[in-house]
């Protein structure tokens, strides 16, 4: 852990630093306050990682504009964060909000919006919420040619969710256990 404490050390003096030569607004003053979440995160503080990400997506948002590359991906580390700690309703609103805006400025076949729709997806058969999941995994296949390189994994989901027992024990990103030391890809 003293690596990490190092870094979050140096993180922090990137971010008043930054925030004293360029402004508090400046988009590497954004950059940085992402950097002390992602420390944040992976120290286990998951409230501080909310509280850095949601700084650095007010900054991108005022700068840049809700719809901005930079802005989609702090709302979507927003909203991870809030689906990793248990605040599934925030996290949910959230989600929803982000494929909204990176499916209406990237279109529904990118592989952002594909993958916001399988987080939201997952998120809503974590909460007991599978027809919902199912509805929102079809849209997307709809939307996709076979071919479409997110085409299998989103298949994959709906075949779980149409199973018994849905998705609601797979996490996504961050949230279920895989393989060893709980992270990482399931193996076929």
């Amino acid at each position: 852990r003293g690596a990490l404490d190092e870094a979050l050390e140096c993180a922090e003096k990137s971010v008043q630093l930054r925030a004293r030569l360029l402004g508090e607004d400046h988009p590497d003053t954004a950059r940085a306050w992402t950097n002390v979440g992602s420390i944040h995160g992976a120290r286990g503080d998951a409230d501080e990682a909310t509280r850095c990400e949601r700084r650095a997506l007010e900054i991108w948002r005022a700068r840049l504009g809700p719809d901005a590359p930079a802005s989609l991906q702090a709302l979507a580390n927003v909203a991870l964060l809030q689906r990793t700690q248990g605040n599934y309703t925030a996290a949910l609103e959230l989600q929803r909000e982000h494929l909204e805006r990176a499916s209406a400025r990237l279109g529904e076949r990118d592989v952002t919006a594909l993958r916001s729709r399988r987080l939201l997806a997952l998120t809503l058969a974590r909460v007991g919420r599978r027809h919902e999941a199912l509805e929102v995994v079809e849209e997307g296949l709809r939307a996709i040619p076979g071919d479409h390189r997110m085409a299998r994994e989103l298949e994959g989901l709906r075949r779980e969710l149409a199973g018994p027992g849905g998705a609601t024990r797979r996490g996504g990103r961050g949230g279920g256990k895989r393989g060893r030391g709980g992270r990482g890809k399931k193996r076929r």
